[in-house]
């Protein structure tokens, strides 16, 4: 198909000929192609896609025009036909049985771009977008400047300058620009119709792209013909209006669409809820409103949450936490940091990192009487029935602790809190904790004390106490290191931001897996996930950080050996094999799960 298409851009090369700028932009549709056969031969279901959109547009753009001026009986009319055929012959096979099969057992990964391509892929799209733009905003001058003239010699001189630009530069980058951003909506999770913001951006730029062939072509071939017949400045005028008046709308389009990537209104669309949010069989969620906001600390918000129809939420206990669904359909893990008792609402604090994917951002911008959608609530950070405990948070890691901290308070055990933060100002809850549990809380704010000796910090919990830590994975892998020196018989847990890190020794084999109710036997290769395997049978199986940090995509064995390699369970959990975490754990030789 990649060949096709290829011979496609050949054919075009040659019935151009010359090295001008719309033989470089075609050319660049070329290695555009090239990428999305590679990305299409590599397993990625977009780039074959992506292949067919781009192959359809290249022939719909190109081959009318082409025809017309050579006919189908010179050698480029020929070449380019022959090219058309065998480019549409190869985008219909991505239709036939066999290639949906193939899709199907090469189907994506659910991180279809690596954060390195999508860089670069963004990239090229905002350097193409931008180049685009520039060349618009040439087109507005000349047109404005031709309409304003008065003479009709230097009108002439600007119309005829106005189309040589709209034949040589406007068309290469607006598709590239076009294609670019597609590949990004497609090879991304906001989906190219998931969101109502994606879905609004693509209308009005196509919309606008769309204009030139549509409008503002003719119109200027319209006024170049009756400039070289002649005609008089007031009929030269009435020519250009429609250039003038449609030329100048597209910039402001494109400031509109940036300033929708920028703040990403409206929410999601019907069926991207129901991808994105669990709106399906078998995964609770709850509708919500934000009902208050308050800033805790530097860079820290908190978040008060309450069902829609006033109903009691669902209840929780000290250390679990809930997805949470925003308006662009992103969805983020939160730790629950209020009253376990009070079922009227949900309690929630939110760091705002600058570097991140933007949900946090997001998060940062809701106010009461938005609507949202959580999920959950999940344990995988629960507090056990223990000697003592001493508790040790970093930053923000501090609000899956806090009920812990009031229901350990209450039953009388011995129990210390060491609380690491980047400055005071920074850390949420530091003067209530300290003013609350007089004698029980050491603060640490890291720009006026040096950093806690953790292995002191350890072996001042009594023997077989629970040791639980939250924070940044340096913090995390240092309490890991030193609990079997420093407090050998404590028991630890833990609740991670992010994958570990740790150096996977470990080789990925191949496995079977059975699902018992639908009595289907898959096989897992050394390549793909577990999850991704059973998405080939069960599209919308539920999941969200796929990092095995978060829980939600949490299974039942009823036989087997599992491979854990999430970071959820501890140590002593390592063994179990009654449950897995298919998004990164896997199995030794065959697996039976509930399902």
């Amino acid at each position: 198909m990649g060949i096709a298409c290829i011979a496609v851009t050949a054919a075009i090369g040659l019935t151009r000929g010359g090295a001008g700028p719309e033989t470089i932009g075609w050319s660049m549709a070329a290695m555009s192609l090239i990428f999305y056969a590679v990305m299409a031969r590599s397993g990625r279901q977009w780039g074959r896609v992506m292949l067919t959109v781009t192959a359809v547009l290249c022939l719909g753009n190109v081959l009318p025009g082409e025809l017309s001026a050579h006919g189908t009986g010179s050698l480029p009319g020929m070449l380019t036909l022959l090219g058309a055929v065998s480019c549409l012959g190869a985008c219909g096979l991505v239709f036939l049985p066999s290639a949906g099969r193939w899709v199907r057992t090469r189907k994506d990964e659910v991180r279809v771009f690596s954060p390195r391509l999508r860089k670069a892929v963004l990239t090229v799209h905002v350097i193409v977008a931008l180049t685009w733009l520039g060349v618009i905003t040439t087109m507005n001058v000349l047109a404005i400047t031709a309409a304003t003239s008065t003479d009709p010699g230097t009108m002439r001189s600007l119309i005829t300058a106005m189309l040589l630009v709209e034949e040589a530069l406007l068309g290469a980058p607006a598709m590239i620009a076009v294609l670019s951003g597609i590949t990004l909506a497609c090879g991304t999770r906001w989906g190219l119709f998931r969101h109502r913001w994606v879905a609004a951006k693509f209308l009005v730029m196509v919309t606008a792209i769309l204009s030139a062939p549509f409008a503002n072509r003719p119109a200027l071939h319209a006024a170049h013909e009756r400039a070289i017949e002649g005609a008089p400045v007031s009929e030269l005028h009435a020519s250009l209006v429609t250039v003038a008046l449609v030329y100048p709308v597209i910039p402001i389009a494109t400031f509109a669409v940036a300033v929708i990537s920028v703040f990403k209104p409206w929410g999601m669309t019907r069926s991207g809820r129901r991808l994105s949010t669990g709106d399906r069989p078998g995964v609770p969620r709850t509708p919500v409103t934000v009902t208050g906001v308050s800033q805790l600390a530097q860079d820290v918000v908190s978040l008060r949450m309450a069902a829609r129809d006033d109903r009691p939420l669902p209840a929780w206990e000290p250390g679990e936490h809930i997805d949470l669904v925003l308006p662009s359909g992103a969805v983020r893990q939160y730790s629950l940091s209020g009253d376990p008792a009070d079922r009227s609402s949900y309690q929630i604090a939110v760091l705002r990192q600058t570097d991140g994917n933007g949900g946090s951002l997001e998060a940062h911008r809701l106010r009461p009487g938005n609507q949202v959608t959580i999920r959950g609530p999940r344990a995988n950070f629960s507090l056990h029935q223990e000697p003592g405990y001493l508790f040790i948070a970093g930053g923000i890691g501090i609000t899956p602790l806090l009920p812990m901290l009031d229901t350990v308070a209450r039953r009388g055990a011995w129990w210390r809190l060491v609380y690491i933060g980047r400055t005071l100002p920074a850390m949420a809850y530091a003067h209530d904790l300290v003013s609350t549990y007089p004698g029980h809380v050491h603060l640490v704010p890291r720009d006026a004390q040096p950093r806690p000796d953790l292995d002191a910090v350890l072996r001042q919990a009594p023997p077989g106490a629970g040791v639980y830590c939250c924070g940044p994975a340096g913090l995390m892998d240092a309490v890991e290191a030193l609990m079997p020196i420093a407090c050998p018989t404590g028991s630890l847990h833990t609740e991670r931001f992010a994958a570990s890190g740790r150096p996977d020794d470990k080789e990925n084999t191949p496995f079977d897996v059975v699902l018992q109710r639908s009595r289907r036997q898959l096989h897992v290769p050394a390549d793909r996930t577990l999850l991704d395997t059973l998405r080939d049978v069960t599209p919308t199986l539920d999941s969200s950080c796929e990092n095995g940090l978060c829980g939600s995509c949490r299974m039942r064995i009823l036989d087997g050996e599992p491979d854990h390699r999430d970071d959820i369970l501890t140590g002593s959990q390592r063994d179990r094999r009654d449950i897995i975490y298919p998004c990164v754990s896997r199995a030794h030789g065959r697996i039976v799960l509930d399902a």
